[in-house]
């Protein structure tokens, strides 16, 4: 899938309602579920549900689960943290003053 922003302060996986249907995914495959979703600027949005897809990248095919959202966005999918530590590739670092 092109235009998938990959947000490392992201906590969680979203997946845009128009690049559900374009993925030609039935909208009865959701799990309906509205979970407030708080932007970096403060404005909350509700998501619609959840799905669970596979998802394949640097040669690992794991099963992922975005909330799907509703909104007029560039992207067709924001990849966060999740995503990253579904394929070992988060780290935790900390800094002790």
């Amino acid at each position: 899938m092109k235009r998938t922003l990959v947000d490392n302060g992201s906590s969680t996986n979203i997946l845009f309602m128009d690049a559900y249907k374009g993925l030609g995914l039935d909208e009865n495959a959701l799990t309906r579920k509205s979970t407030p979703l708080v932007g970096f600027s403060g404005e909350v949005k509700q998501t619609i549900g959840e799905v669970t897809l596979p998802v394949y990248a640097g040669g690992i095919n794991r099963q992922t689960k975005f909330l799907i959202l509703d909104c007029a966005t560039a992207y067709n999918a924001i990849m966060g943290r999740p995503g990253f530590m579904t394929w070992g590739q988060c780290h935790r670092h900390s800094i002790k003053p």
